[in-house]
């Protein structure tokens, strides 16, 4: 019970952490960041609008700067890399943005991604799973 708990507070704080669309990054702010797992988020920002959450993946470690790169510059047909889509809102003058949780061990990432989208429901995971 008291893992459930702590579990439980865990995903609340990762929830609160990605609904507030503030301190969001671009693409070349995380080509730097250390190898670690990740659950991240990709964000739409229109001008003048609040930040809208499109997608949430996760990544091991050392694929983590591969996996992004699939979505923002070389898309992988293998990954589900949504670059198709982020090229689409940049010919609409949006802009990509990012947000990641480092997340250790494999386990709790795939279920906190698993959590977070059955929380938020952004659009891009959701086509994902009609398609």
């Amino acid at each position: 019970m008291i893992v459930k708990n702590i579990i439980s507070k865990q995903i609340e704080e990762c929830i609160a952490f990605i609904a507030d669309t503030n301190n969001l990054l671009t693409f070349d702010t995380i080509t730097n960041i250390k190898n670690s797992g990740f659950v991240y988020c990709i964000y739409i920002v229109c001008e003048k609008q609040i930040p809208k959450l499109v997608y949430i993946g996760k990544s091991k470690g050392h694929l983590f700067k591969t996996r992004i790169r699939n979505h923002f510059i070389n898309k992988n047909e293998r990954t589900g890399a949504k670059l198709d889509l982020i090229i689409q809102e940049r010919l609409d003058g949006n802009e990509i943005k990012i947000k990641y949780i480092i997340t250790e061990p494999e386990s709790y990432r795939n279920m906190l991604e698993e959590e977070l989208i059955n929380h938020f429901k952004p659009i891009w995971n959701i086509q994902k799973r009609k398609g």
